[in-house]
């Protein structure tokens, strides 16, 4: 019995979720039916997640820091 194992030396990183899989999923959230309730709810929940104010993002460095200069003190 001979068993062949063939191995690629250079493999690469394509990340949690690879760019195939990442337009899939883009092109199904496209497709959904607008007029569902579900539809909406999740179009909704996409466009706030994806904004972040300054203010919010300067809020989180702050806490953090604060966190980091209590911590080591």
């Amino acid at each position: 019995m001979e068993s062949i194992i063939t191995s690629n030396a250079h493999h690469s990183y394509s990340g949690l979720l690879n760019s195939n899989y990442k337009s899939v999923v883009k092109q199904n959230f496209k497709d959904l039916k607008n007029n569902s309730i579900f539809s909406l709810k999740q179009r909704l929940k996409s466009n706030e997640l994806q904004s972040s104010s300054s203010i919010e993002t300067a809020l989180k460095v702050a806490v953090f820091l604060a966190a980091l200069i209590i911590a080591f003190n």
